[in-house]
């Protein structure tokens, strides 16, 4: 675990990429950074495989880009998973 003033050292060497930070001074909190989505999201289809290949396969074939408007909510439902 990384202290505040770790997080942003290996921020600033390039250990840890995580951005862009939009208010670093409000995110990077002791032990932790605050992520923020954007407002795209990769939506998995219910597929009958039992893995995919990202390398390999076709991401298009099992996912969805879905663009959430700007003041919009995007709802995860129980079991969905996203990217």
């Amino acid at each position: 675990m990384l202290s505040d003033r770790e997080i942003k050292a290996a921020l600033a060497e390039g250990r840890i990429d995580v951005g862009p930070l939009e208010y670093p001074d409000v995110q990077i909190q002791p032990a932790s950074i605050d992520l923020r989505l954007g407002n795209q999201f990769r939506v998995f289809k219910h597929a009958q495989r039992a893995f995919i290949d990202p390398l390999n396969d076709n991401l298009d074939e099992f996912t969805e880009i879905v663009t959430v408007p700007d003041g919009e909510a995007f709802i995860l439902h129980p079991g969905e998973f996203v990217l």
